[in-house]
């Protein structure tokens, strides 16, 4: 086993809009889909990105992309946060910051280390929006997040484990 770093996100996190924010950081081209309404909603979607099943894993879907797959938890802990893992490396760590960005949540820089928290976000909301302009103002705020530059783990260089 290596050493990983951990994303912990909230329990209202829909693993459609995680797959959808991480292709985008992962520069994946991001699609407005418009949903036939008469107030012209959209929702943001990445064509390259898809959620399949994990068989014999119950509480896990893969998020997969062209030639790789990444695992998400639905159960990540006992207070029924959602998760994800990946090693910890430079690029990985800024990755997960992102992600909690968008989302709130933690990053374990080091899932073997003594310390859990390395990087918090609180929640941008209480609840996942659903409908009508919280839910479009929502759709909008992913249609914001712009793909993660190569570099963007050199400040995480001294933390990272690989």
């Amino acid at each position: 086993m290596g050493v990983d770093t951990t994303l912990t996100l909230p329990p209202q996190t829909s693993v459609r809009d995680v797959a959808t924010v991480f292709g985008i950081l992962l520069g994946h081209e991001k699609v407005q889909m418009p949903l036939g309404t008469i107030d012209r909603g959209w929702a943001v979607r990445v064509p390259a990105v898809d959620i399949n099943p994990a068989p014999n894993i119950p509480a896990c879907v893969y998020i997969t992309e062209p030639g790789d797959f990444h695992l998400y938890h639905f159960e990540f802990n006992n207070a029924g946060h959602r998760g994800m893992m990946r090693r910890s490396t430079p690029y990985n760590i800024a990755l997960w910051c992102a992600m909690a960005d968008v989302f709130g949540g933690t990053v374990d820089f080091n899932d073997c280390d003594e310390e859990f928290a390395d990087y918090v976000v609180e929640p941008p909301h209480a609840e996942r929006p659903e409908s009508d302009e919280a839910w479009q103002a929502w759709q909008e705020r992913l249609w914001s997040v712009e793909p993660l530059p190569k570099n963007a783990g050199s400040k995480f260089k001294a933390v990272a484990a690989y």
